[in-house]
């Protein structure tokens, strides 16, 4: 459960690689 969460947790942090590239993503706090 711990892995679990702790993916989920950072998934929900960090968006998707593939919206990194997308310049609206930075600009968003």
């Amino acid at each position: 459960d711990g892995l679990l969460a702790g993916l989920l947790q950072g998934g929900a942090r960090q968006p998707p690689p593939e919206r990194l590239s997308d310049p609206e993503v930075h600009r968003v706090p």
